[in-house]
């Protein structure tokens, strides 16, 4: 075979190499393109939520102990006397029970009593809904009750009529010094939520002080 022959197969030889080569990367492109293609369009599993916002707003109690007919008062026997403790659970908008609870002090000389001096009658009662304290986990001379919220003022008078009388019985002889016979009033009050009773609520009522 001459050299010729040979240069020209060669060459065609190169030529079929060559479109063999173009058409090999011709399939890969449109392999590619195709993969591409398919990646463009997968729909991928999603999901999710509306938010939920939760806002702890500020919140609070108030009760106010009042006596716009406070004295002041002389032991004139048989003389009557305007007297008006009330106590008040001021209305809110904030729905808070609680426990309401009013220590009362009646305090006399020796052992004398206020009624040796005193003609009055208490509306801290069991009648009246308030429940006394057992002397134990809460003092007797404590009364309370659960005050449901509310928005409007809840409001007690603690002495019925908003009277007291001065006993026509009392002499000179049997008359105190200044000072030594008292009517004390004092309100707490404090959540019902966390805690088991009105014991456990005492124990840390007691506690706060206005001053």
């Amino acid at each position: 075979m001459s050299e010729r022959t040979n240069s020209r197969i060669s060459r065609k030889k190169a030529q079929r190499q060559l479109r063999m080569k173009r058409v090999l990367l011709t399939a890969s492109l449109m392999v590619l393109v195709a993969v591409v293609s398919i990646g463009g369009t997968i729909a991928w599993l999603q999901d999710g939520t509306t938010t939920i916002t939760n806002t702890f707003a500020p919140t609070g109690i108030d009760i106010e102990l009042t006596e716009t007919k406070n004295g002041p008062y002389k032991l004139i026997p048989g003389e009557e006397f305007d007297k008006n403790p009330i106590v008040t659970v001021v209305g809110s908008e904030k729905n808070v029970d609680i426990y309401l609870f009013v220590k009362f002090e009646e305090i006399a000389p020796g052992s004398k009593t206020t009624r040796n001096y005193l003609d009055y009658t208490s509306t801290l009662n069991t009648d009246n809904e308030w429940t006394q304290g057992d002397g134990n986990t809460i003092p007797k001379d404590v009364w309370y009750r659960t005050v449901s919220a509310s928005t409007t003022d809840q409001e007690w008078h603690l002495l019925a009529g908003d009277k007291v009388t001065v006993l026509d019985s009392l002499t000179k002889e049997n008359m105190p010094n200044a000072n030594e016979v008292q009517l004390k009033y004092t309100a707490y009050a404090i959540q019902t939520a966390g805690f088991e009773n009105a014991a456990a609520a005492w124990a840390v009522a007691k506690t706060y002080s206005a001053n």
